[in-house]
């Protein structure tokens, strides 16, 4: 049903076996064992359209689900749908933290960017810090796209300057992905971008891919992409088990989800790209036979 939710559950992994912490089908909820009088007001308050893992949150004290609570919400790191957002959270980070600059800088250099230097006007201020009824605050937000306003970064090439809204649209996007990745690899965050190779030019879509699987496991980090590109369908990049397909049912319209790990015969040193190109992974838009060399009549 619309605006409803179906169903929920939760399990956990004590001493490496799994437990129920609840299941919920509709409004009816089955509690683990071990917390059967966990969830007792949390069941009063339970709504069909809210979901019983923030109600409980909420309502319950229960270590096991706050503690999935507070990963979804300060763990993930989700695409943010505009530009400016992303910008700001590379600006924070960049002004918040004095080993930031650094780290950027030194990514830069690796990724062959020459960038010397960099300053962010330190005239650019936030709307949250200016005294205003919320109504305001609320429309210049929208006006702005951003939360920082007059925000100038300047880069120093050594022989020039020039300021970031001016570079090309490559460098634009590495100053606002860089950071928030480099900060979701210290804090064991899981990111998701979408599209993440768009104005970048796949060495360095590659280079970044590498960098993060080689700290990954630090912090145990994620970085899911989503991605039409075949070029980054790699053995050199990516494990078996990393490469998930989508593939439409062209009747029903629906969307089927599967690994590559769930195909038989694949080898790990095969040439994934060609062989996708192929079909032989599935997961490619099924043109029709209409396309042909005729003009339009």
């Amino acid at each position: 049903k619309k605006g409803y939710v179906e169903s929920e559950y939760l399990y956990y992994f004590p001493k490496k076996r799994e437990a129920k912490v609840f299941e919920r089908h509709g409004n009816k909820i089955v509690r683990g064992s071990k917390f059967k009088d966990d969830f007792v007001l949390v069941e009063e308050a339970l709504k069909p359209n809210r979901l019983f893992l923030s109600c409980a949150a909420n309502l319950s004290k229960n270590p096991v689900l706050n503690s999935v609570y507070l990963y979804f919400g300060k763990k993930w790191i989700l695409d943010y749908s505009s530009d400016e957002m992303w910008l700001d959270q590379s600006l924070k980070l960049l002004t918040s933290r004095k080993d930031m600059k650094e780290k950027f800088s030194k990514f830069l250099k690796s990724l062959d960017i020459p960038i010397r230097d960099f300053m962010i006007d330190q005239n650019a201020f936030s709307v949250d810090e200016i005294e205003m009824p919320d109504f305001m605050r609320d429309f210049l937000k929208q006006a702005q796209q951003s939360e920082l306003v007059n925000v100038k970064v300047l880069l120093d090439y050594g022989n020039f300057s020039i300021e970031l809204n001016e570079e090309s649209s490559g460098v634009q996007k590495l100053f606002r992905v860089l950071c928030p990745i480099i900060d979701a690899l210290e804090h064991g965050c899981l990111i998701f971008f979408d599209e993440f190779e768009n104005g970048l030019h796949e060495f360095i879509v590659s280079r970044i891919i590498q960098y993060f699987n080689r700290y990954a496991h630090v912090h145990d980090a994620q970085l899911v992409l989503i991605t039409h590109d075949t070029s980054l369908l790699s053995s050199k990049l990516f494990r078996r088990d990393q490469i998930w397909f989508t593939e439409m049912e062209p009747e029903k319209r629906f969307t089927d989800l599967y690994s590559m790990v769930e195909l038989k015969g694949i080898r790990q040193n095969e040439n994934f790209k060609n062989n996708y190109i192929e079909g032989k992974y599935g997961g490619i838009p099924m043109l029709g036979s209409w396309v042909t060399n005729k003009e339009p009549q």
